[in-house]
């Protein structure tokens, strides 16, 4: 008999935890188990992805009532009668932890992001603590947050650290022609990620301009969109460097653009587990990031790249200084960042420890209710 899982997540729009979603459903496809996703929005970049590899329509409210949502959602779960419930992101939570006073199965919760992220401004500050507290286990894709969640006083019955997968494609992909067409005979650094604050991705257009006053040249490319764009689109001009900084915009093809470039750069305030790190790492780019949250738990320093204390710019920069004058430096991390990736980072590994997690909760479910 298959065991049937439903997954629950807030959108299927373009982002990290959807990614992930896809490449994990692409792992445990034509396995013994049954997937179906629900979803609380709308639409979404990865919906049709999502329906090809669960085999299922994607089941979506239709609403934007939180009280109609909650109806819908306690009527698809007493309907489908799933074994097991994974709310693939925080939000959905609220709903599956309102819509029953007892639980028909165990819920997982997935802790994606550093609890820190949350803005006292944003929703989820003042809920935190109460969608964190998944009834019958946590998946997190760091011990940083879970780490944050003990030192926030929050009990995590049972956890496990399942750490992002790549999807294949980025172990094996070439350029696209128009990028190496955009490709001069400058060193090449990338970024990946929302062009958002908490990113500073004006450390980097920053650091085009003073690193070419200190006579070491090299092109920016930003791959990704966001509320930002226009303002760093100003400061490139403002700097002077607007013909070495390259806007590619949100791409789906992310993987065709990483092999041409020849180092990773990620300098965000903080994080989970940046997917755009592992992806880096898997395409063979030596990487320079800041050492913020689960960041250390996937780059050893002087081995798949160089960390720079998280808010030290003047770090972030020698960092940077030194990986782009040192071509021996270059290719020793981006061999060692390669052979991380092919280590832990596949989808199969990824989806087998998650599988596990499943029987495990499943498993103590049953024992705990008789």
């Amino acid at each position: 008999m298959r065991r049937k899982i439903l997954i629950v997540c807030g959108q299927l729009a373009l982002g990290g935890a959807e990614r992930e979603l896809v490449t994990f459903l692409a792992a445990v496809r034509g396995g013994p188990w049954e997937f179906r996703v629900a979803c609380l929005n709308e639409g979404g970049e990865f919906r049709p992805d999502v329906e090809r590899l669960s085999g299922h329509a994607v089941q979506t409210s239709g609403t934007g009532s939180r009280w109609m949502r909650l109806r819908w959602l306690r009527r698809l779960i007493q309907e489908w009668r799933p074994d097991l419930i994974h709310a693939w992101n925080l939000y959905p939570m609220f709903y599956l932890k309102m819509g029953f006073v007892r639980r028909p199965c165990p819920i997982l919760g997935f802790l994606q992001n550093i609890p820190s992220q949350a803005r006292k401004e944003d929703f989820h500050s003042w809920i935190f603590p109460f969608l964190a507290r998944a009834p019958d286990g946590v998946v997190s894709n760091s011990q940083a947050a879970l780490t944050e969640l003990g030192q926030m006083g929050i009990p995590v019955r049972r956890s496990k650290v399942v750490h992002n997968a790549v999807a294949s494609p980025f172990f094996d992909a070439e350029p696209l022609d128009e990028v190496m067409a955009r490709k001069g005979p400058r060193l090449v650094v990338v970024a990946v990620g929302r062009l958002i604050v908490r990113k500073r991705t004006d450390w980097m257009i920053r650091a085009v301009h003073d690193l070419s006053e200190q006579g070491l040249d090299f092109d920016l490319w930003l791959v990704g969109a966001g509320p930002e764009e226009d303002s760093l689109r100003a400061l490139a001009r403002k700097l002077g460097v607007e013909e070495q900084v390259v806007f590619w915009g949100a791409r789906l093809d992310v993987q065709h653009i990483l092999p041409a470039a020849d180092v990773f750069l990620h300098c965000a305030a903080a994080e989970g587990l940046p997917n755009a790190v592992q992806e880096a790492m898997a395409a063979g780019l030596p990487v320079v990031a800041s050492d913020t949250s689960g960041i250390p738990e996937i780059v050893t320093p002087g081995a798949e790249g160089l960390l720079y204390a998280t808010h030290d710019y003047g770090a972030c920069l020698a960092a940077l200084k030194n990986m782009l004058g040192d071509e021996a430096l270059r290719k020793m991390c981006a061999a060692r960042a390669r052979a991380r990736a092919e280590r832990d980072f596949r989808p199969e590994t990824m989806a087998q420890h998650m599988l596990d997690f499943y029987a495990e909760t499943m498993d103590h479910w049953r024992r705990r209710i008789g």
